[in-house]
């Protein structure tokens, strides 16, 4: 679909002639998609569910459930925790011009239902959040002005996520298997006006200028340890990891939030919605924490919004869309705890290197020294397969950016470029839109001290893609 049929269906189905906007302001593409509500509520167009949401918010929830079956396959178990749309917890404040449709009134459930039928441990926030004694407390759940959370809204989501755990055996047992801590929950004596308003400049010029510098009151807490609790570095890993956008960010509250009423320490990793919830989880896998010891229970935070965004969302900057096939082949590459072996091997064939090299043999080498010009090539005794991976543990002098580039019979060529920690594993795809790579040239870019060992090509479990 067009961006200018996009512009329409929204502009007709939903939003009426009463609201004008042009796009995706929060994803950085086009401006003044803000949404001037009642009572100074503020929404954004990317809240409110069309029929054309259904096709992509179906593709997210397959992938999800296919990466999920991955995940649970290598001994970590996922929680998926959806974010309720402020323009449904909120829906009366929202202008006379914004039609509810049917999309919108029954988006969660259908995503929820989706969930369940792909068998993945799906929590529910939306019954809390829309549950009068909750929504109409003294405190509101979500900021008028802002896409985030108040510390409100994170804290009964973290109690939600506690009752969705011990409630669901699979889930109360992954938590159950990881080292417990104490904590207590220290409350702010005072309430404080917010002055987060990141939906202000999806707003036009003029409805912009007429916000005033009203803001909510918010109370917010802090998760402490109790003392004799073992400190912080003690533990040998984190059993319980949240992966989540900027909601699950330490100025929301909601990581201690869940620290306390969880009892475990949490390691964080969180992404900005201009890169989405895709890059977020791929960064995390790639890094040192899941690659030296993942945690049992890992917890998936995104917004109900952001449901219909797969990896091929086309209003995402360039920089960070990508297919849905071959995210889904690189994470679950990331995730295999051990290689099942491909039929198709690598030969070490070509290199140029301008340090002195050492051990260079087939399944690895080290060199002392290594320039942007400098690569090892291998050739494979039959072309590279969809669901085969790199494998290899590399050992680099600093963090850094290394380039694969593969290379067809044909001589065609695509380049990849993935980030690699000093000592990490090398865990990678190499997707071709024709018959399959025949070579791979490995270009560590400059070094003071490059190595490679233990390469080999692995294979993906049979059934991921179909």
């Amino acid at each position: 679909m067009s961006d200018r049929n996009r512009t329409k269906i929204l502009a007709t189905a939903i939003l009426g002639t009463g609201v004008c906007f042009s796009g995706v302001a929060a994803h950085g593409q086009q401006a003044q998609s803000g949404i001037v509500g009642k009572d100074g509520w503020l929404f954004s167009t990317w809240e409110l569910a069309t029929v054309e949401d259904m096709a992509p918010t179906n593709v997210t929830i397959d992938l999800i459930s296919r990466f999920n079956k991955v995940l649970a396959a290598n001994g970590v178990t996922m929680a998926v925790v959806i974010i309720p749309s402020r323009a449904r917890v909120y829906s009366e404040f929202l202008p006379p011009s914004v039609r509810k449709t049917r999309e919108m009134a029954g988006q969660y459930e259908r995503v929820m239902k989706g969930f369940e039928k792909g068998r993945v441990n799906a929590i529910d926030l939306a019954t809390p959040f829309l549950d009068p004694a909750n929504r109409n407390g003294p405190l509101v759940l979500q900021h008028k002005l802002d896409s985030h959370w108040t510390p409100a809204g994170a804290l009964l989501a973290a109690e939600a996520i506690k009752a969705g755990i011990a409630a669901n055996p699979t889930l109360k047992s992954a938590l159950d298997s990881t080292p417990a801590q104490q904590y207590k929950l220290e409350m702010s004596k005072s309430k404080k006006r917010s002055n987060l308003r990141d939906i202000i400049p999806q707003l036009s010029p003029a409805d912009a200028a007429k916000q005033t510098s009203q803001s909510d009151e918010i109370r917010t807490f802090t998760a402490v340890r109790v003392k004799g609790a073992l400190p912080h570095n003690s533990l040998p890993y984190y059993g319980v990891a949240l992966v989540g956008s900027s909601s699950s960010r330490q100025f929301t509250g909601f990581l201690d939030g869940l620290v306390y009423n969880l009892q475990r320490d949490i390691y964080l990793s969180s992404t900005d919605g201009d890169r989405g919830a895709w890059v977020g989880m791929e960064t995390y896998l790639r890094g040192d924490v899941f690659q030296t010891k993942p945690p049992k229970l890992m917890i998936w935070e995104q917004a109900e919004k952001q449901m219909p965004m797969p990896p091929t969302y086309k209003w995402r900057s360039a920089t960070f869309n990508m297919d849905n096939t071959e995210w889904l082949l690189r994470v679950a590459a990331l995730v295999q705890k051990n290689c099942t072996a491909s039929t198709v091997t690598a030969r070490l064939s070509n290199s140029k290197l301008t340090g002195r090299a050492a051990n260079a043999s087939t399944d690895g080498f080290s060199v002392s020294a290594t320039t942007d010009n400098d690569f090892v090539e291998y050739s494979f005794s039959e072309p590279f397969r969809k669901l085969d991976y790199l494998s290899a543990h590399l050992t680099l002098s600093e963090a850094k950016t290394i380039t694969l580039e593969a290379i067809g019979a044909d001589g065609s060529t695509r380049k990849f470029s993935v980030p690699a920690s000093v000592d990490a594993p090398l865990k990678f795809p190499l997707t071709s839109p024709g018959s399959g790579y025949t070579k791979v040239r490995i270009y560590p870019g400059k070094t003071t001290g490059f190595a490679l060992k233990g390469l080999q090509i692995c294979r993906q479990p049979d059934g991921l893609l179909s």
